[in-house]
């Protein structure tokens, strides 16, 4: 079964899912440092800490508070589906694909989807996603 301790109220949104992998600690910023604005989601799988960890991060093209806090959820509920592992692997599928596109992900996902490639994102996340990392 897995547990998933609920996001805080505010930015930055925070949580940890335990999965089959172990607790994985899921972290959803609107802007780095004071100042500069970078909305993006990380996945920090179990047994990593600090700087250069080796997950997923999702940007995003909104800075909305409100859309941040429905994005964060949807990556809760795929972590808690496929893991962390799971969503690393749909990010490496976005970045080859986007190597075969272009980098615009709207397109690239278009494209992929006129050849019978579909990502398992929800619509929502596609929309709002400007990079896998």
């Amino acid at each position: 079964m897995t547990e998933y301790s609920a996001r805080n109220d505010t930015l930055p949104y925070a949580c940890s899912v335990e999965t089959a992998e172990g607790m994985v600690r899921i972290i959803t910023h609107d802007k780095v440092a004071l100042f500069f604005r970078n909305p993006h989601t990380s996945i920090i799988p179990p047994g990593i800490t600090g700087a250069g960890y080796v997950g997923s991060t999702l940007e995003w093209k909104t800075d909305d508070s409100g859309v941040l806090a429905q994005l964060h959820d949807h990556i809760v509920q795929m972590v808690q589906m496929i893991g962390a592992t799971g969503v690393f692997e749909i990010g490496k599928s976005v970045k080859a694909a986007m190597m075969l596109y272009g980098p615009d992900i709207s397109h690239t996902v278009e494209r992929a989807k006129r050849e019978g490639v579909d990502f398992p994102l929800p619509s929502i996340v596609l929309v709002n996603l400007k990079r896998f990392k």
